[in-house]
């Protein structure tokens, strides 16, 4: 049975790039696969909101 271990991770991480605003979908990609898990990651938790502050992280592509 193909999995998304099987595809080219440049491909996988496209798609999940293309999910960043649907966040209901991130989270069920990142509980599906393990490899998915810090690629959605970084889009679930791209902006952490508090009552007083909310921060915008920069995330840097190497």
């Amino acid at each position: 049975m193909p999995s998304f271990t099987d595809s080219p991770p440049e491909i996988v991480k496209e798609i999940i790039d293309a999910l960043q605003d649907d966040l209901p979908t991130l989270k069920a990609c990142s509980q599906t696969c393990q490899s998915l898990l810090p690629l959605c990651r970084q889009h679930i938790y791209r902006t952490i909101s508090s009552p007083a502050v909310t921060v915008q992280l920069a995330i840097v592509h190497a």
